[in-house]
């Protein structure tokens, strides 16, 4: 469960959230759970939905997880091919691949690394910007087994929305609010939480990335 000296790095270990406690000089001990079961023994476990670059895309308490482990992996699904296409990707599913994992760890390790306590849902700056918080934390709670269509079809209308409001145009705002765009869609919320760096190198079966092994 505790960082190991060995190279290999086990399965349930994330590479970046690791790395980072290596150059914590002690201050934060990485620790991670094999399972939602052996994560829901401990009441401060955190389970991590990561993409594939080793960012995290969304966080909750596993105290307050009722869902099982295969509708938090199709919940992954989900989220990373928004992120996908909210990164310029043109494929709508990325492959397993570049989903990434859910991983499990103690409310140390993840408060050390985001520099504040994961309390309810934590979702990365983008996707906060999508209107789908109240979705996300009920798949999490187990009210919904997935994220409903509807949430996922409004998500290039809320797109156009932001890029309206970037270039200050009323109009357009007006015209995406009276298609639907959800009132809690706030420019706010984008500024809300902010991403932890990221370090993109080279792990399990990972895509090869141009900036592999680097912070940014």
């Amino acid at each position: 469960m505790t960082d190991e000296p060995s190279d290999l790095i086990p399965p349930h270990h994330s590479e970046s959230r690791r790395f980072y406690a290596k150059l914590s000089g002690g201050r934060v001990r990485y620790e991670a759970f094999r399972s939602l079961e052996e994560a829901r023994q401990r009441p401060d476990a955190v389970a991590i939905l990561e993409w594939y670059d080793g960012s995290p895309l969304a966080m909750f308490p596993v105290r307050r997880i009722a869902a099982d482990q295969a509708t938090l992996d199709d919940l992954l699904a989900d989220l990373a091919g928004l992120a996908w296409r909210l990164d310029g990707r043109t494929m709508e599913d990325p492959g397993r691949a570049a989903r990434g994992r859910v991983f499990y760890e103690p409310q140390a390790v993840v408060a050390g690394y985001l520099g504040q306590a994961v309390e309810d849902l934590w979702l990365d700056d983008d996707l906060s910007g999508l209107a789908l918080a109240k979705d996300v934390e009920e798949v999490f709670r187990g009210v919904s087994p997935r994220l409903e269509p509807e949430a996922l079809r409004r998500v290039p209308l809320i797109q156009e929305w932001w890029a309206a409001v970037g270039r200050l145009d009323v109009d357009k705002v007006r015209a995406c609010l009276e298609r639907g765009v959800p009132i809690r869609t706030l420019p706010i919320g984008r500024c809300g939480r902010r991403r932890p760096p990221r370090y993109a190198g080279p792990s399990r079966g990972r895509p090869a990335s141009p900036t592999a092994g680097r912070w940014r």
